[in-house]
């Protein structure tokens, strides 16, 4: 595994982050839970982020998950029928019309449902695992730069990837930005 203790100092250094950057790490059915990792009860995927990014070593799993766009995205649960029709995003005026809502919803990205049994998170620097996704929170301009270093050996375009009515869950080999929750927030990953 590489050195993630020397790569979040270097991020950190480099682009002034604030927060830790996130090792995010999909579990499989099967596969162990990493040790001292925190499960709180009625979290949302972006919560365990932030307090991932904030020095805690946390778990979202089909039973403590409180999103249900999330519990969908990492196939943890199916999408209630009212997120499914556009209903509850329209209602809560995130979208204009149902149609929307729906429109967004039917383009989420989602991991197999039930492949996955949870999603850890921690500070780069302190992952006991080789991290799926490694989330940033900084600043769009530094955000802008660590998304062209992506593609600097290869050169290319990015992609948006709609998801999650943002974020992207799981393993990928594709390099990009996604926007995260209805709030339209930009990551790369």
């Amino acid at each position: 595994m590489r050195d993630l203790s020397q790569a979040e100092i270097r991020m950190k250094e480099i682009l002034g982050l604030e927060r830790s950057p996130v090792a995010v790490k999909f579990i499989r059915k099967g596969e162990l839970l990493p040790e001292g990792f925190d499960a709180p009860p009625s979290r949302r995927y972006c919560q365990i982020l932030m307090e991932a990014s904030e020095g805690r070593r946390m778990l979202i799993t089909p039973e403590n998950i409180a999103c249900p766009a999330s519990a969908s995205a990492l196939g943890f649960k199916p999408l209630p029928e009212k997120l499914v029709t556009g209903e509850m995003l329209a209602s809560f005026g995130i979208f204009a019309s149902k149609e929307a809502g729906r429109n967004t919803v039917e383009s989420m990205t989602r991991l197999p449902m039930g492949e996955y049994r949870a999603a850890a998170a921690c500070p780069l620097g302190e992952a006991p695992y080789e991290p799926d996704v490694v989330v940033l929170e900084s600043k769009p301009e530094h955000l802008m730069w660590v998304a062209l270093a992506s593609v600097r050996e290869t050169g290319g375009r990015l992609c948006w990837w709609p998801v999650c009515r943002g974020s992207r869950p799981g393993p990928t080999r594709r390099r990009g930005l996604s926007r995260t929750c209805a709030g339209q927030r930009a990551s790369p990953w």
